[in-house]
C-alpha cells in the first residue's frame, strides 16, 4: 500500500514465521531418458546440510506430469499436503521429482522403474546423494506408480503409496461411499471408467476387451516381486478402500513388511489437521526406519 508521503506502508503480515525458514531450492537435472529424449527432473537438497555427507533420497513420481518448470505445488512454501518436498527436505532428505512422460505406445507399467532410476542416477551425478538409501513416495496416480516400480526393481528400499489404485479390474466402475449416503447426487461410474479406458491408465477399453492388459498393469497381481517395506495411506471415504486392503493382505500373506494407515472421514486427500499431522509423523518414522535419518542442518 502506498502511504501519503509516497512511501509504502505494510497493511497486513501473514505467516510471518515463514521468513525464518530456509526452503529447499529446486535444481534442474538434465539427462537422457530411456528412450533417448532430453528430460529435466527437479532436485531439492536439504537446506543447510553439509555437502561432505550424502543425503538419502526420496523420489516423488507422478507419470505424465509436465516438468518444464519446478512443480508449482512444491514451490515455497509448498501448498501440496502429500507428498511435500519442502517438509522432506527440511528433515534432511534429498527429494527428486522425476520427469516421467507418457510412453504412448507402451503399457503404463512398461519401463517405469527404469524411467525413475534414470532420473535418480542423473541426480546422483549432480549432487551428493546416497542412492543406496532410496525411497519412493507417491499420491493417487503417483501412488500407483510407486507400487508398480516396487515390483520392477530391488533398488528401492522404502515405498510410500497414498490413495493408490492397485487392481485395475476391481477399480472398474467403482463408486465412493458418499454415493450411497446421498444417492440423489447420482452415480460416478463414468469417471472411473474413463480414468481406466482413456485417462491416466490408458487401458484402451473395458476389462473384457483385453483382460490380459488389465492384469499386466495391476501391481497387486505382482506383489510377489515387491521386496521393499511398504506404507499405504488411504481415506475411508475415498474411492475404494479395498484397493490398499488387498495389497496389504497380499504382502501380509507373504510375511513382508507392510503398514496400512486408513484415516477416518477423509476422501482422496487428507484435510483434517490432526490426520495431516499424524500422516507426516508416520511418514517420517517410516523413512527413518527404512532408509535412515536425513542429514542434520
Amino acid at each position: 500500500m502506498e502511504a501519503r508521503d509516497g512511501g509504502r506502508q505494510a497493511v497486513l503480515t501473514a505467516n510471518a514465521s515463514l521468513a525464518a525458514i530456509d526452503f529447499a531450492v529446486a535444481q534442474p537435472v538434465t539427462y537422457k531418458g530411456i528412450d533417448g529424449e532430453t528430460l529435466t527432473s527437479w532436485l531439492y537438497m536439504p537446506p543447510g546440510a553439509s555437502t561432505q555427507h550424502k543425503a538419502p533420497l526420496v523420489v516423488l513420481p507422478y507419470p505424465g506430469q509436465p516438468l518444464d518448470a519446478p512443480p508449482a505445488g512444491q514451490t515455497p512454501p509448498a501448498s501440496t499436503f502429500t507428498p511435500n518436498a519442502q517438509i522432506l527436505a527440511g528433515q534432511g532428505y534429498a527429494v527428486l521429482v522425476p520427469a516421467l512422460p507418457y510412453r504412448q505406445a507402451k503399457d503404463p507399467v512398461d519401463g517405469l522403474a527404469d524411467q525413475i532410476l534414470a532420473a535418480v542416477d542423473a541426480a546422483a551425478g549432480a549432487a551428493p546423494i546416497d542412492v543406496d538409501r532410496l525411497a519412493l513416495y507417491g499420491h493417487s496416480y503417483g501412488g500407483y506408480a510407486v507400487v508398480v516400480a516396487a515390483t520392477q526393481s530391488p533398488r528401492f528400499k522404502a515405498i510410500i503409496s497414498a490413495s493408490a489404485t492397485t487392481d485395475l479390474i476391481s477399480a472398474y466402475g467403482r463408486q465412493p461411499p458418499a454415493i450411497y449416503a446421498a444417492p440423489d447426487f447420482g452415480p460416478t461410474i463414468g469417471g472411473a471408467v474413463s480414468w481406466l479406458e482413456t485417462g491416466q491408465t490408458r487401458m484402451g477399453g473395458p476389462p473384457w476387451s483385453d483382460p490380459e492388459r488389465y492384469l499386466r498393469n495391476s501391481p497387486l497381481l505382482h506383489a510377489d516381486r515387491i521386496v521393499a517395506p511398504v506404507l499405504m495411506i488411504y481415506g475411508d471415504l475415498d474411492n475404494d478402500v479395498g484397493q490398499p486392503e488387498a495389497l496389504f493382505a497380499a504382502l501380509f500373506r507373504q510375511n513382508k513388511d507392510a503398514v496400512l494407515a486408513i484415516y477416518r472421514g477423509e476422501t482422496h486427500v487428507q484435510l483434517s489437521p490432526g490426520n495431516i499431522r499424524d500422516m507426516h509423523a508416520r511418514v517420517s518414522s517410516f523413512l527413518r526406519d527404512t532408509i535412515g535419518p536425513g542429514l542434520a542442518p
